[in-house]
This record gives structure tokens, sequence and C-alpha cells, in this order.
């Protein structure tokens, strides 16, 4: 019998009416990576994961945790890991009020496996990436629009400090994710997001990072290009610091 290389859009226009594959017959898939996304590739994985994981992502209280969560444990492995942290990572970003829920579950997800990690520092990069850009809005966006890209910049940039400040990322990683918005032009959105950063970040870092924090923010306080409302953000994280350094061991412990 002839193999043949049928379209990914045909198959996927198909896929309803086609319940299962028969026995002869071999697929081959040929798309093109640039005009196809990620999820559509792998749309029917996907859903599969989808279906089990997302009702107990759903139900996940403070009551039934132990429950549900040795359920979704027992689900979780190497194929769809992946997918499994990016929907609770984005459960996370969109059910705030949740978000400690959350995080104590994406916590012990990596105490199975620390390997899982990568995933979760790969989601992360590519939603900063994909939002922080130098074209991140167009000349047609109104302020609606331009505000929610920016909402969602902020959002993230803050859960990706709490990660840290929870223990799941490690200073080198946020280290990185700093770099690149130094090593980038200096846009008003990039100070602030380096502000958010730095603000949600001071608790836990060491004096020298601190100073270093300090020494960029001043910088960019004295930048003239910036719009004063993000110039005047960079002095109350710098005056924020201070107040941190200058907290006695007795003032630590009865705000705890």
């Amino acid at each position: 019998m002839n193999n043949y290389i049928y379209s990914y859009d045909l198959i996927y226009d198909l896929r309803d009416k086609c319940k299962e594959k028969p026995e002869c017959f071999d697929l081959q898939l040929q798309y093109n990576h640039s005009n196809l996304s990620w999820r559509k590739r792998n749309n029917f994985v996907i859903d599969n994961i989808k279906k089990k994981i997302v009702p107990i992502v759903n139900k996940l209280s403070d009551s039934n945790y132990e429950k549900l969560s040795n359920q979704l444990f027992e689900e979780i492995n190497d194929e769809n890991a992946e997918e499994v942290m990016r929907i609770v990572y984005m459960k996370s970003i969109l059910e705030t009020s949740y978000k400690d829920l959350y995080t104590r579950l994406i916590r012990d997800i990596l105490s199975k496996n620390k390997n899982y990690i990568k995933y979760l520092e790969d989601l992360c990069n590519k939603i900063l990436d994909d939002l922080d850009k130098d074209d991140m809005y167009t000349e047609d966006m109104d302020d609606y629009e331009i505000n929610k890209i920016k909402d969602r910049l902020f959002g993230n940039i803050t859960y990706v400090a709490e990660l840290y400040n929870k223990h799941v990322f490690n200073f080198k990683y946020i280290t990185y994710r700093i770099n690149i918005l130094l090593n980038s032009k200096m846009t008003n959105e990039r100070v602030e997001s380096l502000c958010i950063f730095m603000n949600n970040l001071v608790e836990n870092i060491d004096k020298n990072t601190k100073e270093r924090y300090k020494c960029i923010l001043d910088e960019q306080y004295n930048n003239k290009s910036l719009l004063s409302r993000v110039r005047f953000k960079c002095l109350d994280v710098i005056d924020n610091i201070k107040k941190m350094e200058n907290r006695t061991i007795s003032d630590r412990m009865r705000e705890n």
C-alpha cells in the first residue's frame, strides 16, 4: 500500500469524522511550522490532558487539597508535565484570589520531579518575551488594548517574583530575567517592569544585590526620557529598599 502524506489542516478539519484510525492507514503529517501554532499541532494530545487535569484544578480548594492534588500527581508524567504546568500557572495568573493555592500545587509538583522546573521557566520566558518586545503596541490599538497588554505583562512579572519568594525559582533565573530587561532599550514599560521585579524581591535578596538594584533604579530615575510617573516609581522602590535595609531584627519579628 502506498503511504500518502496528508496536510495537517485536512486531518484537523476531519478530526470529528474520523473516530479511529484504520489498521492499514499509515498516517504521516506534513505542516508548516510558521503557519501552525504549537497548540494546534498538538490539539488532540492537549485536549486529552485538559479533560483529565482541568476538572481537578478547577475544584481545588484548601479543604480538598490533599485528595485532589494526589489525583493530579497520579495523572502527571513526563509526557504531559509541560501542559499541566501551563494549566496551573495560567490559573494562578487569571484567578489571583487562589494564587497561593496554585503556587502550593506548583511547589508540590516540583517536589515530585524537580526537572519539571524547565517547563515552568520556558513558559514564563515565552510569555514575558511575547509581551515585552519593541513592537508590543500597534498603531491601531486603543487605550483599552494597550492597558490590557500592560496588565498581562506586569501581572506575570509580579507572579514570577512571587515564585522566587516562595522558593520555586532560584535567584539565577530571576537575574536572567532582569538582565534581559537591562540589556534592552529602556522603555517606560521595561523600567516599570524593573520596578515591579525589584519591589517584590527586596525582602529576599542580599545586601549587595539591594545596592545594585538601587544604583540601577537611581540611573533610571535620572533618565529624562521616561514619563514622570515611571521615574517616581523608581524613587518609590529605592525608598522601599532603604526602609528594608533599616529594619532591625526585632522589627522583623514583630511583623511575623
